[in-house]
């Protein structure tokens, strides 16, 4: 007879001594050699290992020498199998389809799996199928397939039947305890400072097993780590600032491997080719500065949402979302970044390259884009066109059903004209930038005031390097002390590491003082800039352009909020000068009330 074997595992199962893949097929083939049963597969699998092995022109080898030779694996023994690595909550499984596609054109006479549970697993949750087990096995015995199980025996008749399905209920709930205690499990070890990932994130690796796993820094991926925040924030060999796609491009010109290379990973692209995802990841992980986060987000498996007719409606959805930072557990690891300005420059980055985000609209031009904020609710606004047709508005985000907590915080704010407050505003920059010579004097009040401002911070400074000296000095006679006047090595080690501990402090507060005092600061030459930089531009002010104007509110760090006034609106906000604040009155057209 011809037969199968199935074999199913799950990334938290592969290496169990119950599940894995040894046991399963080692069950499976004695039962079928047992049966006589004639065995076809999709692959080969060696009997002793249960890796994946493939026939060249020798004989066999396994597919994956490395971790083989890691394995100590040897002296292969192919047996063709099914084996899949998917959950079993779902009928439709990669290696499954594939074996039932050989059913429908190749027929089949049985199925052998080492249980209940390797076969199906019924779902209790939302992200499953919860009749899988009584599907796939109707469909199985329809085709003409009887199912056996290596280590179960049920007879064929309604009492067999029942304790087939007792099994398989048995099964799901089994699953979703074992899931739930996964969790507290790994929340647990985070609670206690120990780091629970599958994989170490880039630039690290993971050393000693169980309990005592932690992370420590690789000597040559750490640098490509630091390479990558240097190119975004600082710039490359020629100062100029790479962006994440330039990055990515860069690190596969080079031939950087990626992490699923480091990993023995097959990929579509190919060796070294890098993802603007990967870069992204990197550059938002705050592992980088010592800090590693357990529950930064959260499965969601339902949503309530609206439907086009405006009624609310339960959703299966895959979803993570984001867990408020609060609620997150934090371990310290060995940090790859010295500096920590640079991972928050970054961040920053980040957050203006989110907000000044096109998000994919080619249709309409909004100049104020990411600009505008909300008063009422103190959310942004985003342009929208109305759903008539027509103009162009912006809108508050929380108008939006699905963003403002299930409708239950929807603002109220009524929309504003696109066309209107992008005259408005551009009315009012032009005039400021015409008018050059005011701009400098405010330029030079506001350096004034900031140098003030530095002040304290400079005497803080000094206080700090003066304490810097005397813990050096201090460090030097206690040395002395030792070598001269017998004192004891225990209290040399003492002093040493308790001034050490305080000059580590120091430095870094002072680098913090040196980073707030230059951020505070404006030069003659960046007032020079400007005036030149406002000269230049008013000449070509009256012919600008959508991008030229758009271009320009970015340089200028423009920035405002929607206020609601008796005549209407107005736009109140900043921009490059801090004292100098803008204030746009917008003519209110006739009022929107539809719902968006």
């Amino acid at each position: 007879m011809k037969a199968a074997i199935y074999i199913r595992v799950s990334s938290d199962e592969q290496v169990s001594e119950t599940n894995g893949l040894y046991n399963q097929i080692k069950k499976c083939y004695n039962y079928a050699q047992e049966k006589g049963y004639t065995l076809v597969g999709n692959r080969y699998s060696d009997l002793a290992s249960g890796m994946e092995v493939v026939k060249n022109g020798q004989g066999w080898e396994f597919a994956y020498p490395k971790k083989a030779e890691k394995e100590n694996a040897q002296n292969i023994v192919p047996i063709p199998c099914y084996v899949e690595d998917f959950s079993g909550k779902y009928v439709s499984r990669p290696t499954l389809d594939i074996l039932r596609d050989f059913v429908e054109y190749e027929g089949l006479d049985v199925l052998v799996v080492r249980d209940t549970q390797r076969f199906a697993r019924p779902s209790r949750d939302e992200t499953g199928d919860p009749h899988v087990a009584l599907y796939l096995k109707d469909w199985f015995r329809t085709m003409g397939v009887k199912i056996d199980y290596a280590t179960q025996e049920f007879e064929d008749n309604a009492a067999g039947h029942a304790q087939e399905g007792m099994h398989e209920l048995f099964d799901g709930w089994q699953a979703e305890e074992l899931r739930d205690k996964a969790i507290r499990g790994r929340r647990d070890s985070a609670t206690k400072g120990r780091v629970v990932l599958p994989q170490p994130p880039y630039g690290y690796e993971k050393v000693g097993k169980g309990k005592d796993v932690r992370l420590e820094i690789h000597p040559v991926h750490s640098e490509t780590v630091k390479q990558i925040f240097t190119w975004y924030v600082l710039g490359d060999e020629n100062d100029k600032r790479l962006s994440i796609s330039g990055i990515a491009k860069k690190l596969t010109s080079l031939r950087v491997p990626t992490s699923w290379d480091l990993l023995g990973k097959k990929k579509k692209k190919g060796y070294g080719v890098w993802s603007q995802s990967s870069v992204r990841t990197i550059l938002r992980n705050s592992v980088y500065v010592g800090v590693w986060c357990y529950g930064k987000t959260k499965r969601v498996h339902k949503r309530i949402v609206e439907n086009a007719e405006g009624r609310r409606e339960v959703k299966k959805v895959k979803s993570a979302d984001n867990v408020p930072r609060s609620q997150w557990i934090e371990v310290e690891v060995p940090p790859i970044l010295d500096d920590e300005t640079l991972f928050h420059a970054a961040q920053e980055r980040l957050k203006e390259n989110k907000r000044f985000a096109k998000r994919n609209n080619n249709t309409n031009e909004y100049l104020l884009r990411g600009m505008l904020g909300c008063d009422d609710c103190g959310s942004n606004m985003t342009g929208t066109p109305a759903p008539q047709g027509g103009y162009c508005y912006y809108r508050c985000s929380k108008k939006l059903w699905r963003k403002s907590n299930g409708g239950q915080d929807r603002c109220k704010a009524p929309l504003l004209r696109a066309d209107k407050a992008d005259a408005a505003m551009w009315e009012e920059i032009k005039g400021k930038l015409l008018d050059w010579e005011n701009l400098v004097k405010g330029l030079r009040k506001q350096k004034e005031e900031m140098e003030k401002a530095v002040n304290p911070l400079m005497e803080q400074l000094e206080w700090v390097e003066s304490r810097l000296a005397e813990t050096k000095a201090e460090i030097d006679r206690a040395l002395r002390l030792h070598l001269v006047d017998d004192l004891a090595r225990e209290s040399l080690d003492k002093i040493i590491a308790e001034k050490q501990q305080e000059r580590e402090g120091l430095e870094k507060t002072r680098a913090d003082l040196l980073g707030r005092i230059e951020a505070g600061r404006i030069s003659d030459e960046d007032i020079q800039t400007v005036k030149d930089f406002a000269k230049k531009i008013a000449q070509g002010l009256e012919n600008a352009d959508f991008e030229s104007k758009r271009r320009l509110f970015e340089i200028l760090q423009v920035q405002g909020r929607v206020i609601q006034t008796d005549g209407g609106q107005q736009i109140k906000g900043s921009w490059l000068i801090p004292k100098q604040d803008l204030i746009v009155n917008v003519t209110s057209p006739t009022s929107i009330t539809a719902r968006l």
